[in-house]
């Protein structure tokens, strides 16, 4: 393989084809974490994946090899992945307070009102072409 691996190609791959080599070129893609939470949500699998998430120190070439080898194969589908909509109001407020943490930010996005939006927006406007 001469390009990159991508992470869905990891799960297909483990999932079903077994067609793809773990070397030192295409490992960087590879995510123990994503591919554990990936085959967690599976019946047939969720107990590897747990038994994988028990020891931390295991290295990633061995935990392709272990679903490598221990899963059977079969095409798994898991639909679309949830992923956090983008907040305009909550990015100002970073900006603005980037020291606060982001709970704390959650909780004045409750409180703060559309005009007190405004007035930020202003404080932290840098001028210049938009």
């Amino acid at each position: 393989m001469t390009e990159a691996v991508k992470l869905w190609d990891w799960t297909k791959s483990l999932s079903y084809e077994k067609n793809i080599p773990y070397t030192s070129f295409n490992c960087t893609s590879y995510s123990p974490w994503l591919i554990s939470q990936f085959f967690g949500k599976f019946e047939d699998c969720i107990l590897h994946a747990n038994d994988l998430n028990m020891y931390k120190c295991v290295s990633d070439k061995a935990h392709f090899h272990f679903f490598q080898n221990i899963i059977r194969p079969k095409k798994r589908y898991t639909g679309k992945w949830v992923k956090a909509q983008p907040n305009e109001k909550l990015d100002i407020l970073k900006e603005r307070y980037p020291l606060e943490s982001e709970s704390k930010l959650l909780e004045a996005l409750n409180i703060l009102n559309d005009e007190d939006f405004e007035k930020i927006k202003k404080e932290i406007d840098k001028g210049g072409k938009k």
